[in-house]
């Protein structure tokens, strides 16, 4: 109940704050950590458009790609992240 209360928050704070991409991504990760995977593939996206260069963003994308077995997609936003930050971490593992 917590975790949808905070994620009707976020969505009210993202639909307040169109252009910034921090609700977003904040609904986005929590989409994912609720299992919503197929959500949180389409908010990461709408980060990545508001966000593009920012390693974190994309490798939250990548992840959230991966576990709806888009594979090939997951690759490459990995691969851009890593362009971007060649030791970021949680990237290197994808």
């Amino acid at each position: 109940a917590e975790r949808r209360e905070a994620l009707a928050l976020e969505r009210r704070a993202a639909a307040a704050a169109p252009k910034d991409w921090r609700p977003q991504f904040a609904v986005g990760t929590s989409l994912a950590q609720m299992g919503q995977m197929d959500g949180a593939v389409r908010a990461f996206e709408a980060v990545c458009r508001m966000h593009p260069d920012d390693p974190r963003v994309l490798t939250a994308y990548a992840i959230s790609l991966e576990r709806v077995r888009r594979t090939a997609d997951a690759r490459a936003a990995a691969e851009r992240a890593l362009a971007l930050a060649p030791n970021h971490g949680p990237a290197l593992c994808l």
